[in-house]
């Protein structure tokens, strides 16, 4: 049986990643604030890390521990994958 945890972290992180870094970047080069950005973008890829994760892990064990653990990693994961996302959007939006 594949792992909830393993898979939801990546999920929630590949995920998590683009909607934050998404989101993030741009609210950091509309405020002129990268760190505003990615504050933004950290928040926002922990919740869609969260969501998708919890999805993925309900998908691999049908029960509330795999939902629970799936979208647990997804939530570190995202959170992490979307903060240095905007950093780097910012970066190569703002780059002169």
């Amino acid at each position: 049986m594949a792992c909830p945890l393993l898979w939801g972290g990546t999920v929630g992180g590949a995920v998590g990643g683009a909607v934050g870094g998404a989101i993030g970047g741009a609210t950091g080069v509309l405020t002129k604030n990268k760190e505003c950005g990615q504050m933004v973008g950290g928040v926002t890829g922990g919740v869609t890390g969260a969501v998708s994760g919890g999805a993925v892990g309900y998908a691999i064990m049908p029960t509330p521990l795999g939902a629970i653990g799936g979208g647990t990693s997804g939530t570190i994961a995202g959170t992490g994958a979307g903060y240095t996302a905007a950093g780097v959007v910012y970066d190569g939006v703002r780059w002169k």
